[in-house]
């Protein structure tokens, strides 16, 4: 069963469905905005609950708020991606495939160990 959203989630959800992806400080800045614009309880190591509720939501569509390392400088990102793997929706990225190759194998890495 997945779990209710507020407008505090969706919020959120609409902001990373515009900027696509961001690093975790700025993750957790948003967070702490769509909370308080919202005037909902928010606790501050508690943003990976939060998107774990947004993406029980999202996974009927095959889509996830994903959290990633990067290589070049160990900072964690968050971006929404899409998980089903179709020509057409190959062809509505704006990266590249070996762009979205590389991102998905640091998401895989990232998952594995964790």
């Amino acid at each position: 069963m997945s779990r209710q959203l507020g407008d505090s989630h969706r919020r959120f959800l609409q902001t990373m469905m515009a900027i696509g992806i961001t690093n975790e400080q700025e993750a957790k800045a948003l967070y702490q905005h769509c909370c308080e614009t919202h005037k909902t309880s928010c606790v501050t190591d508690k943003l990976d609950e939060f998107i774990e509720a947004i993406n029980s939501r999202l996974q009927p569509m095959f889509m996830q708020i994903r959290k990633g390392m990067s290589e070049e400088n160990g900072l964690q990102y968050y971006a929404l991606v899409n998980m089903a793997e179709t020509d057409i929706t190959r062809m509505t990225s704006d990266y590249a495939e070996n762009e979205l190759e590389l991102f998905r194998k640091t998401v895989r890495g990232v998952s594995s160990a964790v």
